[in-house]
């Protein structure tokens, strides 16, 4: 189940049609998809095929030996600023729960995906 079809649900169940004449739960869901593709790098006019401004979901990348798988990425609850939610393999060979934020993504990660094994090893 998505993150947008469990939040379409619970505003749905908050707000009951009666109690949203002016369509909230539309607007919130339209705002939400807008922030997803943007977080994405899709909103711009080459779309998918355009350099990604920050971690895609599904997609592995190296830096030096660090590893790091993107599951997700999200606004932060308070500012807003896009993380990129996912895994890193630590110098034991070890994966561990990470985030990122926009600011580190200037950091010369290489999208590694297409390269990999499921393992993060070439």
């Amino acid at each position: 189940m998505s993150a947008r079809t469990v939040i379409a649900h619970a505003l749905r169940v908050y707000y009951a049609e009666d109690r949203d004449p002016s369509g909230l739960v539309e607007t919130l869901l339209a705002q939400y998809d807008a922030e997803r593709d943007e977080a994405r790098g899709k909103s711009s006019p080459a779309g998918a095929d355009a350099t990604p401004s920050f971690f895609q979901p599904g997609h592995l990348y190296a830096l030096n030996i660090w590893r790091f798988h993107c599951a997700a990425v999200a606004p932060h609850p308070d500012t807003g600023e896009p993380q990129a939610i996912g895994w890193i393999r630590i110098s034991d060979g070890s994966w561990t729960t990470y985030a990122y934020r926009a600011a580190e993504w200037g950091e010369d990660w290489t999208d590694i995906t297409p390269t990999t094994r499921k393992d993060g090893r070439s």
